[in-house]
């Protein structure tokens, strides 16, 4: 009964998905030696946007064009 249940819980979750908001969806299928199968389904949302960019100039960080 448990699997059943945690089964209903991931279709739901799957169902809410919106395809666009995902960076990357991967699905893989293995087949173990014993006869066994195994089955996963991997999301991956996109990062947040970074816009600060960091250099260095030997003795202070710069980061935005400012001396940090």
């Amino acid at each position: 009964m448990k699997n059943e249940k945690l089964l209903k819980q991931a279709i739901e979750l799957l169902q809410e998905v919106n395809p666009d908001d995902l960076e990357i969806v991967q699905i893989e299928n293995t087949k173990y030696d014993d006869g066994s199968v195994g089955f996963s389904v991997e999301l991956i949302y996109p990062g947040a946007d970074v816009e600060e960019t960091v250099t260095y100039d030997g003795n202070y960080n710069i980061v935005d064009g400012e001396r940090k």
